[in-house]
């Protein structure tokens, strides 16, 4: 690319003095770098490239963010003729980003800080697109520091789930209220002694951005637990969530992020199990809880949980407790938490309430989501508008809706079939399928170290492109295109043009267990189905594809898909 100038030197006192002569191309002026070597890297940004890298040689600084930087073994240095520090603030964020996406390296980067680039600038998507691909691709092929491709990183869930990500507007308002309110908090536990149980509780629905968010968080404390001027000086900060997928994906993050830590990354019970309530000592000082919708609401012996609820156990063992919930993701009887079973335990702690609204994931339009809406309440409306950046469609065979999948796939990545839980499915070991309209294919396979999207060829297990996922493999996460089979639960009233939700034909053993005679199980069912139904439909950044297996519901979907084609 004309104006871009990439050049690795060893990083040696010898080689950054020839900033000042030899490569004064680089000498004051914006530019990035990157430190690494052969496990490691760092990356960052400065108007004075000569004394920020002796400083980083000799440790100058005496904060922790300079520590250790003086042994690595290459900088790379990357200018454009066009940087201004916007620019290099902006790109330096999107590298790291990148990096951990790529997973080449451990980050040693520690206090990245979010705010800088949220901000517009002159000529921002040409820096980001343009300029941005040009150094990727440089970086990969010229400097071979990086391995992977732009658009392979782009759909892996660790550089989704970044803690260095970009947040909206929506999102970084309320990242710096939360900021705010913890170091209100622990500017008053450590001047007055006093421990109190405070709760934060942010609210949002499927594809919002809530998991950035506690990501972007996250790492904020883990960055201030090392500042002496910070009240969450020497804090300890926890990540617990009760989905073995998305505690996959974490944990990625943490093997590529210095700062972060696998074993304060755990399942509910098992940070309950090892916080006893008698030893002050062992109290959490922050814990973010994300999927909170997800928490057990009652005891469960079999996972070795025999507390009342997941959620007050948690509270009474952190000094400060941020949850993350969406109340039409609770899909199980286990953890049913309706508006009074929720308000039950927060009423006692006076939460803090924050709230994000804005769609994130999905690329439709407000009509399509609003249909999608409409759909989870059991009504069926006409086709909605689309723009031309959404693919949405209704097949009449499941295996047609498969074939599209595979072929969107081999373009973009990150396209699978999934169903409702309408399917057998036992946790013994053995393999099962998803049988209906021309299909036939393993079903809810779960047993990688790789989350289940992210499974191609080159996995032990193989590809999922060619299996059928369910809540419990992509809850929480992105998909570019999904196709949702919509099973045998999900049926249709001819008369009242509306969804029939037929429990009996529900596979998931798990998510009625201990309803027994309930008054209001009927309706519990219920709502859990829907609830499942609403997080599959709302998985696709650029597409959704459906297909009904009930043949009423089929036949009624075909009839609006075909009166659309009709008149537009």
């Amino acid at each position: 690319m004309e104006g871009l100038t990439i050049k690795t030197i060893p990083f040696t006192k010898e080689e950054i003095d020839k900033i000042k002569t030899d490569y004064n191309v680089f000498n004051d002026y914006p530019i990035i770098y990157i430190l690494h070597k052969e496990k490691e890297a760092y990356i960052g940004e400065t108007v004075n490239a000569f004394n920020r890298l002796h400083n980083h040689r000799l440790n100058r600084n005496n904060t922790s963010n300079a520590k250790n930087r003086h042994d690595f073994k290459h900088v790379t240095l990357i200018k454009h003729e066009k940087f201004n520090q916007s620019a290099t603030y902006n790109l330096e964020t999107k590298l790291i980003n990148y990096f951990l996406g790529d997973e080449r390296y451990t980050l040693r980067n520690v206090s990245q800080t979010v705010s800088s680039v949220v901000h517009n600038y002159y000529e921002k998507s040409f820096y980001n697109d343009e300029v941005f691909e040009a150094i990727w691709e440089t970086l990969k092929d010229t400097e071979q520091i990086v391995n992977k491709d732009l658009f392979l990183i782009e759909n892996n869930d660790i550089f989704k789930l970044s803690p260095f990500k970009q947040l909206t507007s929506e999102q970084f308002e309320l990242y710096q209220d939360v900021v705010y309110e913890l170091e209100e908090q622990f500017f008053k536990m450590n001047t007055q002694n006093k421990t109190e149980h405070k709760v934060i509780f942010i609210e949002g629905s499927a594809g919002v951005g809530k998991s950035v968010v506690l990501s972007s968080l996250y790492y904020k404390t883990l960055e201030m637990s090392k500042d002496k001027n910070s009240h969450l000086y020497d804090t300890s900060s926890y990540i617990l969530i009760n989905h073995n997928e998305a505690l996959k994906t974490f944990h990625s993050i943490a093997s590529n992020v210095k700062i972060m830590q696998k074993n304060k990354i755990l399942k509910p019970t098992s940070f309950i199990n090892q916080m006893p309530l008698d030893k002050e000592s062992t109290q959490a000082d922050i814990v973010f809880v994300d999927e909170a919708h997800l928490l057990l609401s009652s005891s469960d012996s079999y996972n070795s949980y025999h507390g009342q609820n997941h959620l007050e156990d948690i509270i009474k063992r952190a000094k400060v407790t941020i949850i993350i919930f969406d109340s039409k993701q609770v899909t199980r009887n286990k953890a049913y938490w309706d508006a009074k079973t929720l308000n039950a335990v927060l009423s006692k702690y006076k939460p803090k309430r924050y709230e994000l609204s804005t769609q994130m994931r999905m690329h439709a339009g407000d009509e399509l989501v609003s249909w999608l809406d409409n759909l989870v309440q059991k009504k069926i409306t006409p086709m909605p508008n689309v723009p031309k950046t959404y693919d949405f469609d209704i097949f009449e065979h499941a295996s047609d809706m498969h074939k599209k999948i595979q072929q969107q796939n081999t373009k973009w990545g990150l396209s699978r079939v999934v169903s409702t839980f309408d399917f057998e499915h036992k946790k013994d070991g053995g393999k099962y399928h998803v049988t209906t309209g021309g299909l036939e294919l393993p079903w809810n396979l779960t047993d990688s170290s790789t989350t289940w999207a992210q499974r191609e060829k080159t996995s032990p297990h193989g590809s999922s492109i060619d299996e059928v996922g369910s809540i419990y493999t992509v809850q929480g996460f992105d998909l570019n295109y999904v196709g949702v089979i919509l099973g045998p639960s999900i049926s249709y009233d001819e008369k009242n043009n509306k969804l029939v939700i037929l429990s009996d034909s529900y596979k998931d053993t798990e998510a009625f267990k201990g309803l027994g005679n309930h008054p209001n199980a009927a309706k519990i069912k219920e709502e859990i189905i829907l609830n499942a139904l609403n997080i599959l439909l709302k998985r696709g950044i650029k597409g959704l594809y459906l297909y009904a297996h009930d043949e009423k519901l089929s036949s009624k979907l075909m009839e609006i898909k075909k009166a659309t084609l009709l008149y537009r």
